[in-house]
């Protein structure tokens, strides 16, 4: 599964192996986001550098020899001031390595630097200072045959790292792991997610601060079902291993109709909480860390934290439409809290955004697009140095797009990285024949429209903004409509012909919104 480290939580379905996902990292130490773009079927991780303003560089090769490569981390490992990359791939022999990549200096990157080999099924990987010696060390979570393990390679200092050490070992199949502190005591716990026989579990290892995890606190435990649509009645843990393998086929090799009609089948039938992929972030603003489960199915859990780790499960928070592909969270209409943003569908595929109204408690579904061919990574952070928090989309077809967050929870056009997104021709008379040529628009034309709509309706009561009495609201308004008027400026850039040769005729170019 192509699970990651960005600097905000996110998590892509690890039912899904993504052949690409994105998140951000400043590793030329200038104080703004660039993004770190990984292509799992061709092998390579590379860097956009953010100029600045929502503007990126071409991209900057990390490695294009990274054979099986399948989770990708960020952090600073030799401690010197800068980020580096860490993944995990597979060798020529099929056996699974841990490399790092050091950042020389300004996102230049040195050869890989072996931590481990020959780790099985590797499942998940985190890079956190778990011994609180101020170095970053690698938790990762891997499956054999027999048995699932959770190890941690303490870094050593300088990016050097020590050998295994068990956190646990268990028959259960480890899903996502997390980092964070669940406890409040000020290290790095860890959060597992588990399939065992006929039950999904959810549970939490305490950490006694010097890296020792001998507690195991249970947060929940969920039956796993399988509806009659489903080929198998009572899964067990070499069922579910196997429907990862078979996925593995689907996605990676040419495989024969009946087994794609067979794999649909077998997802029609599974049904809630049956896999799932947390998020864990302050959902109430205690300053303590809560617990969001999304299920494959679409059911989105919350697990409220009331202090010292102890979890109170809420109520099903979310109901989304259809298979949930990626997911993370970000506060996106500037309130102080974090909303939810899911990439969702079965046969149609949208991003919505969830507004957490108060104490974790969220609003109903806000589009932000349903322009989507295939699935596609998501992931939030301040992409133009404008205080409120973008969407970054790596798809399938190996485009990486943003879209601007304008303000209120409303999103502007996508633009591919580094230049624009879509084809746009010009309505007009090219052969001077008196005739116009019909313009040829994308559909985010209508995101656009959607965007005014939107502006207006969301001032159209003294209710919700009186605009002549709250001169902070006011100052709000004018600054969305500023950044909207530089969406338009884009978009009228692209679709107003130019005499580009001054020879009295009209030139286009292709260009894209």
């Amino acid at each position: 599964a192509a699970s990651t480290s960005g600097v905000h939580p996110f998590v892509v379905n690890p039912m899904f192996d993504t052949e690409r996902f994105a998140f951000t990292a400043d590793l030329d130490n200038d104080a703004d986001p660039d993004i770190i773009a990984v292509s799992l079927d061709e092998s390579l991780i590379v860097w956009h550098p953010n100029e600045g303003g929502g503007v990126f560089g071409a991209e900057r090769m990390i490695t294009n020899y990274a054979h099986g490569l399948h989770i990708v981390c960020a952090a600073d490992l030799d401690s010197d001031g800068d980020v580096d990359v860490l993944a995990a791939r597979l060798s020529e022999f099929d056996e699974t390595l841990i490399v790092w990549f050091e950042n020389l200096s300004g996102g230049n990157f040195d050869t890989e630097k072996l931590i481990v080999s020959s780790v099985e099924f590797l499942e998940s990987m985190v890079a956190i200072d778990v011994d609180n010696d101020a170095d970053v060390d690698v938790v990762v979570a891997f499956n054999t045959d027999d048995v699932s393990t959770i190890v941690i390679y303490e870094n050593l200092g300088g990016g050097i790292f020590g050998g295994a050490q068990i956190v646990t070992k268990s028959f259960e199949l480890f899903l996502p792991l997390v980092a964070s502190d669940f406890d409040g005591d000020g290290d790095a716990d860890l959060l597992v997610t588990t399939v065992h026989e006929t039950m999904s579990i959810i549970a939490w290892f305490e950490n006694d601060g010097d890296g020792v995890f001998d507690r195991r606190h249970l947060i929940a435990k969920v039956p796993v079902s399988v509806s009659g649509g489903g080929l198998l009645a009572n899964p067990t843990l070499d069922d579910v291993q196997n429907w990862y393998d078979k996925l593995d086929r689907l996605v990676y090799d040419d495989a024969d109709p009946d087994e794609v009609d067979e794999w649909v089948d077998l997802l029609n039938g599974i049904t809630s909480d049956e896999i799932w992929f947390p998020l864990v972030v302050d959902l109430d603003g205690d300053a303590d860390i809560d617990i969001i489960t999304v299920a494959s199915d679409g059911t989105i859990t919350a697990y409220e934290n009331l202090g010292n780790g102890v979890f109170r499960q809420d109520p099903v928070v979310v109901n989304s439409t259809g298979f949930i592909w990626s997911a993370c969270t970000a506060d996106i209409d500037g309130d102080g809290d974090q909303d939810l943003i899911l990439e969702s569908g079965n046969d149609e595929l949208a991003i919505h955004w969830f507004e957490n109204l108060s104490s974790g408690r969220f609003g109903d579904a806000r589009l932000i697009t349903n322009m989507l061919d295939l699935p596609e990574s998501i992931y939030m952070d301040d992409l133009d140095g404008d205080g409120d928090p973008d969407l970054l989309m790596a798809s399938f077809d190996n485009a990486l797009r943003w879209r601007k967050n304008i303000g209120l929870g409303l999103f502007g056009l996508s633009r591919n990285i580094p230049t624009l997104d879509s084809e746009v021709r010009l309505a007009s008379d090219l052969d001077e024949n008196g005739n116009s040529i019909p313009l040829e628009l994308s559909p985010e034309m209508e995101t656009l429209v959607e965007l005014l709509k939107n502006i207006r309706l969301t001032y159209a009561t003294e209710d919700d903004i009186n605009i002549e009495k709250d001169g902070e609201n006011r100052i709000l308004l004018i600054k969305q409509l500023k950044e909207l008027r530089e969406e338009f400026l884009i978009l009228s850039a692209l679709i107003i012909p130019e005499d580009l040769d001054t020879d009295a005729d009209v030139s286009t170019q292709n260009h894209s919104i």
